[in-house]
């Protein structure tokens, strides 16, 4: 399973909005930005303004630690960036 069940919701990520992210976008390169361990976040857009946007998340201050930590319990048992 890739979430847990107890997250499976129609929106189940819509708890990243209420918790000071901008959108989904915004709330990824966050999290990537300070989690321990991730040294490089990967980021591609042919389009300048996505650019300009992934940047200016990659600078925000880190999500909520509440947030974060809802995060890893939702996706603790993925292991590889196929969902495995």
């Amino acid at each position: 399973k890739l979430i847990d069940q107890r997250y499976a919701h129609p929106h189940p990520l819509e708890f990243l909005l209420a918790g000071g992210a901008e959108n989904l976008q915004d709330a990824a390169y966050r999290f990537c930005r300070y989690e321990p361990g991730v040294h490089v976040t990967l980021c591609g857009t042919g389009n300048i303004k996505h650019l300009e946007d992934n940047v200016a998340s990659i600078l925000r201050p880190p999500l909520p630690e509440t947030v974060c930590e809802r995060l890893r319990q939702m996706f603790r048992a993925v292991n590889s960036v196929s969902g495995n």
